[in-house]
């Protein structure tokens, strides 16, 4: 299971190749994947992040709210030049609809972009609504967690005495529930409570149950429903109680 919350693209400059009017690179920081940047065109755009002198190397990345073609060619850079004249890392990630999320090798550079060719994109324009890069937390093998999904129905109905239905019409949002750890060692526990005290059940993180079925369970962007729980074993082990997150759009 790997987690990517301590996301660098909210902490530094953000820009663009191009930007249409009310749809700025910086909207990518904004949790709300509605609120996004879109571009101008849809030939060689770029999304690009200014890490300054962060020291943190980056070997995961992730891209939401898209609306990329399967024909898109994504590719992930990171330089020590702003105009990528040479390029330490540059890495093509691979299509899926909804959420990218991938590992990249590890990389300190000063600037990373998510550079993007898609002219078949019949929209004419390029949109992302959150960029995410960082340093994972992966879980060990161990941890891999059996799930349930629902879907979650935001519409308000009311039925009247004589059975007609009124109602307001909501979204769909999904959940992924009971996400189990067996045994969690004291260094995961750890990990895990570094992180929730990070994000509470506020900041929407990403997450790919599955590192090795990723073609069959898509990575999720949302938040923890709740705390975290745990139960203490003897040598140091813990139970984590069943964790659930809720998807954030």
């Amino acid at each position: 299971m790997i987690f990517l919350y301590d996301n660098k693209v909210d902490d530094f400059t953000v820009t663009a190749l191009s930007c249409e009017t009310g749809f700025a690179a910086i909207n990518v920081q904004d949790q709300q994947l509605t609120k996004a940047w879109r571009s101008t065109g849809t030939s060689s755009e770029w999304l690009a992040v200014d890490l300054g002198t962060t020291t943190v190397p980056i070997n995961h990345v992730a891209l939401a709210g898209h609306n990329f073609s399967t024909g898109a060619t994504i590719t992930f850079q990171m330089s020590s030049e702003s105009n990528f004249a040479s390029t330490a890392l540059s890495t093509e990630l691979t299509y899926r609809a909804g959420i990218i999320m991938e590992a990249v090798t590890a990389t300190t550079k000063r600037f990373a972009r998510w550079k993007v060719d898609d002219t078949s994109n019949g929209n004419g324009y390029i949109q992302i609504g959150r960029g995410a890069l960082g340093t994972k937390l992966e879980i060990s093998a161990y941890a891999e967690p059996e799930i349930q999904t629902k879907m979650i129905d935001t519409s308000i109905v009311k039925h009247s005495l004589t059975g007609q239905v009124f109602g307001d019409r909501g979204i769909v949002t999904d959940t992924i529930e009971n996400v189990v750890f067996p045994i969690t060692t004291q260094g995961v526990k750890d990990s895990l409570e570094t992180m929730f005290n990070d994000v509470k059940t506020v900041d929407p993180i990403f997450l790919q149950i599955y590192k090795d079925k990723s073609t069959d369970f898509k990575p999720f962007y949302g938040t923890f429903a709740e705390g975290l729980s745990f139960e203490h074993l003897e040598n140091l082990t813990w139970i984590m109680e069943p964790i659930s997150v809720i998807e954030a759009k």
